[in-house]
């Protein structure tokens, strides 16, 4: 029952952290530039 209600939350997280971790990349790759 929980694991429905936690779902979305958990999906948010992960996309939240992703788009961080884009982010990051490409300013890192900027960096180089």
């Amino acid at each position: 029952m929980y694991f429905t209600m936690y779902l979305p939350f958990l999906m948010f997280c992960s996309k939240q952290l992703y788009a961080m971790f884009k982010i990051q990349q490409t300013s890192s790759q900027y960096r180089k530039d």
